[in-house]
């Protein structure tokens, strides 16, 4: 694996294979990061989260580290249904998360940035990703489509018992 993660380098995620035939029209295309860089995966790992007093971590807001995921790692799209449509941070927060596409650039971006384990019989099962030195986390891609209330009572819930990070209570 390389030390350092080319900024340019685009991964072309296709509705479908464009080598077959299924439409009249070309397929459309999310265009994602390879992986993230440091910089890229504190971002979303930072996003809805914040540092309390007593040193520990609070998670204020998932749905705010899901659409970090997305907006962070979406880089461009083409395609008819993109046509005048710019990649934006407002654009991508609109995408409608029971398209078909978007649920395979999800799935396509948790894979490329879940860090493989080094044992795969100790491997974390939970499908986040923990930084060493933020404990900052990267939800996997059933989280974005999962309720707030099965986020915050399911796996999330584990992670944040198992890292130490304790969830905002009351407003």
């Amino acid at each position: 694996m390389p030390m350092f993660i080319d900024p340019n380098e685009r991964i072309p995620i296709s509705e479908f294979d464009p080598d077959q035939v299924i439409s009249d029209e070309p397929p459309n295309v999310i265009y994602i990061r390879p992986k993230m860089d440091y910089a890229t995966s504190r971002k979303v790992g930072a996003a809805g989260i914040t540092l309390g007093t007593n040193g520990k971590e609070t998670i204020n807001d998932v749905s705010e580290i899901l659409i970090a995921n997305l907006t962070q790692n979406i880089v461009g799209w083409s395609g008819p249904l993109f046509d005048g449509v710019p990649c934006t941070a407002e654009n991508i927060r609109r995408l409608n998360p029971d398209e078909p596409l978007i649920e395979k650039v999800i799935e396509e971006i948790t894979r490329r940035n879940t860090k493989p384990s080094p044992n795969p019989k100790l491997a974390d099962t939970s499908g986040f990703t923990s930084g060493t030195d933020t404990g900052s986390i990267t939800p996997p891609s059933v989280e974005a489509s999962a309720p707030q209330s099965a986020i915050t009572n399911g796996r999330l819930r584990s992670h944040i018992v198992s890292t130490g990070l304790q969830k905002k209570s009351g407003g």
